[in-house]
């Protein structure tokens, strides 16, 4: 079943019988913390899909580089404290497909919290 655009991806899959595979934030693993100001997050999403995608703190899509079989993304200039992290990929149909959230937190310790800076 070839999905059209504006076809529900998860009604489709249901129909068919198939499971939905999302893409997966991997690497930070939810709520490690990050010590370092700079950090390459590992994602997975299936074979064959077209790109993938990042969002933190439901910032602009900011799209991920594909090598040894998995996806990165060079993670810098973040602050201290608690980061919500969402993936997508495009499907061959042209479809997105996004993550469930995923929580990570930072502690840089010559940052405060980036709610207490404010």
């Amino acid at each position: 079943h070839r999905l059209v655009p504006g076809e529900n991806l998860m009604t489709t899959a249901a129909a068919s019988g198939r499971r939905l595979v999302r893409p997966t934030v991997d690497s930070p693993r939810r709520h490690e913390k990050i010590t370092s100001p700079n950090y390459t997050l590992r994602l997975s999403a299936p074979q064959g899909v077209q790109r993938v995608e990042i969002s933190i703190d439901a910032v602009a899509w900011q799209y991920c580089r594909q090598a040894a079989g998995r996806w990165w993304y060079d993670w810098t200039g973040y602050g201290s404290g608690r980061h919500e992290v969402v993936a997508r990929m495009l499907t061959r149909e042209g479809m997105f497909i996004t993550s469930a959230p995923h929580t990570v937190v930072v502690e840089i310790a010559s940052q405060a919290p980036a709610a207490a800076r404010l």
